[in-house]
């Protein structure tokens, strides 16, 4: 049985893990500015922290337009959880082109249970 919670999502330019396991954000941000769109983001990345039952599950990680549901970019990859703890995803995005201002959704899903809801896990796109 599948019994994951979340812990955490957060958006930043970079994540740095250290040899020890501790992880650094780099430029922690909720809001992307832009002179035009359509406009081309260089790099994304989205930490995922999660806890639950001990095995190994399907996450996918997608930037998704609130305002149409356009799926704009999707990293797929695997979570595993060992003993008692939790397991943090990774998920970069290189060149996202958003194209218009608006509400992104950052959609967690493990297994086929979306974590993640459009009104506490977002980013704002604006111009300015």
């Amino acid at each position: 049985m599948m019994n994951i919670k979340l812990k955490n999502v957060f958006v930043c330019e970079n994540v740095v893990v250290a040899f020890n396991g501790q992880i650094s954000l780099i430029n922690l941000t909720s809001e992307i500015m832009s002179t035009a769109f359509p406009a081309l983001h260089p790099k994304l990345t989205i930490l995922v922290s999660i806890a639950g039952n001990e095995g190994r599950y399907t996450e996918k990680v997608e930037v998704v337009s609130v305002n149409d549901d356009q799926i704009i970019a999707t990293v797929n990859g695997e979570a595993e959880i060992k003993g008692v703890g939790g397991n943090n995803f990774i998920a970069n995005f290189i060149n996202i082109v958003f194209h218009r201002e608006g509400k992104y959704w950052i959609r967690v899903t493990i297994g086929s249970d979306v974590l993640t809801n459009k009104d506490e896990h977002f980013i704002i796109l604006k111009k300015n």
